[in-house]
């Protein structure tokens, strides 16, 4: 593991005597623990690609920059910044394949760079993530000496990008929850108890997955509370739950205790085979925990093998996140004050809240 705060990337190249140190810096492919990062629960990425990116002085720049990063990012947070200089990178070796160093690197080449994004049809908040990306890599390199690339137009673009993002949540409409649970008793029981707790908590998927085993509390009165981890926010958090929900994770935590060794800390875990000719198999518990793209393979099974439509009779594709979605704007249906609705969902800011304001009157 290492500590950033007290090892400088280039030197550590430069000095390197221990093997696996040098191997490290050499490699082209980085993990999450030789970073000394955590991967969030059921985040199918722990590993980090420099290998795609064929400009050799863009992909030690890269290292570089990705290395610096570590000390206060995210593991998922260098997965997107690491993406977005490969789309840049992919950029240039089709239209400037001659390029040699950072420093030739000019305004209209990035300009360049935009137009191209745009060309591809990508979603404008696709773009943003892209622009910001790329933008934080270059600020950094100016700022650190690395190199010395006019960039201040970016900020103008990624303004762009943002006012053609519609902020809308997409939350999931009654007709289609009546569905869903109409036939989640097909889904194996502990991915129904994840249903079931994501539909009245709305978690992220992070929060769910990585749910631990002693999650559970009640208080003095007999009420009961979910006690969790917003991985987003690096707290530890609790809401409140119903009695029946509370039942539901009693259901689980018994099914782990009974299925698991006891060292097994979290509420829900893998099975080791999902899908057998379009049919769910016998859920047959690992100790790890389940990918979230996993869960979502389970729903969006479901919502096929039962024609699962919405009003326009189109097949619904499931979200994890449109849960969370659903929570927010029953809760603004239902008069909830905003801050009481920031603190439930985590919001860092109101400007996070009042995305639900704006579809009250559609709802």
């Amino acid at each position: 593991m290492l500590n950033h705060d007290k090892i400088n990337y280039v030197s550590l190249v430069n000095k390197a005597t221990k093997p696996q140190i040098k191997e490290f810096c050499i490699s082209d492919m980085w993990t999450a623990e030789e970073l000394g990062l955590k991967v969030r629960p059921g985040n199918s990425e722990s590993k980090l690609y420099f290998h795609s990116i064929k400009q050799g002085w863009l992909r030690e720049l890269t290292k570089k920059y990705i290395f610096y990063r570590a000390a206060n990012l995210e593991f998922s947070s260098l997965c997107r910044n690491l993406k977005a200089i490969k789309s840049f990178g992919l950029f240039l070796s089709i239209f400037f394949p001659e390029l040699i160093n950072a420093n030739q690197v000019n305004e209209k080449i990035l300009t360049d760079h935009y137009i191209y994004l745009k060309q591809q049809k990508y979603k404008p908040s696709h773009i943003k993530k892209s622009l910001i990306g790329l933008k934080v890599f270059l600020d950094v390199g100016n700022k650190l000496g690395w190199f010395d690339i006019p960039h201040k137009f970016l900020g103008d673009w990624i303004g762009t990008a943002d006012r053609e993002i519609k902020v809308i949540p997409r939350f999931i409409p009654d007709d289609v929850l009546k569905q869903l649970n109409q036939h989640l008793v097909t889904l194996p029981e502990p991915v129904q108890r994840m249903v079931l707790v994501i539909q009245e908590c709305g978690l992220r998927v992070s929060e769910l997955i990585g749910l631990n085993f002693d999650c559970l509390q009640q208080d003095s009165k007999g009420g009961w509370f979910l006690k969790f981890i917003r991985w987003k926010m690096k707290k530890e958090d609790i809401i409140p739950i119903s009695h029946e929900l509370a039942g539901v994770i009693k259901a689980q935590q018994n099914f782990i205790r009974t299925s698991l060794e006891e060292d097994y800390v979290y509420l829900f875990c893998a099975s080791s085979c999902y899908f057998k000719n379009q049919e769910v198999v016998e859920f047959s518990p690992q100790p790890k925990l389940i990918l979230a793209q996993v869960f979502n393979q389970y729903l969006n099974w479901l919502a096929k093998k039962f024609d699962i439509s919405d009003s326009s009779l189109e097949n619904w594709h499931f979200q994890s996140h449109q849960f969370r979605h659903s929570v927010g704007t029953k809760m603004i249906n239902n008069n909830v004050p905003h801050h009481i609705i920031q603190r439930y969902l985590g919001h860092t800011s109101p400007t996070m809240t009042s995305v639900y304001a704006h579809i009250m009157d559609s709802t």
